[in-house]
């Protein structure tokens, strides 16, 4: 998994082979829309991240092959959204809200590729707390969060 730093940038940077290799290795910079934050990208390079939509409301979203941010949907009821993760399945991990701070009221959520789209699964809370949020998946489907 590797983690992005910069908002509204994609960044690939992955060091492989040795210390001693003698072909450095190339980088590339990609645009993939204003107001997006990307926080994680697969072995295919499909990126995650969120769309400040106003300021203060998030959107999860998805970017294949360096497309433009596709907005994640949302169950019903909810109103807000962040993208956490994404494992080499194409599977998201993140959360959803039903105001418009995705931070304040959580509750963890997964998102897998249908065809074309995604569909959105709520993941629960833990026994004894009132939210929750995804912040890992693995290739093999495990989850982490909190």
């Amino acid at each position: 998994m590797h983690r992005l730093a910069n908002a509204r940038w994609f960044l690939g940077f992955v060091a492989c082979g040795s210390v001693a290799s003698a072909v450095p290795p190339s980088y590339e910079v990609q645009f993939l829309g204003a107001r997006y934050t990307a926080t994680a990208i697969n072995e295919l390079g499909s990126v995650v991240g969120n769309l400040d939509v106003d300021g203060t409301r998030l959107r999860a979203a998805i970017s294949h092959n360096g497309l433009p941010f596709e907005l994640l949907p949302l169950p019903p009821g909810m109103e807000t959204s962040r993208a956490h993760d994404i494992n080499d399945e194409g599977v998201i991990v993140g959360a959803v809200c039903p105001n418009q701070y995705v931070i304040t009221q959580p509750l963890a959520a997964l998102w897998r590729p249908v065809g074309n789209s995604y569909e959105v699964e709520l993941l629960g809370v833990l026994t004894g707390d009132s939210y929750s949020s995804a912040y890992a998946i693995n290739t093999q489907g495990d989850v982490v969060g909190g």
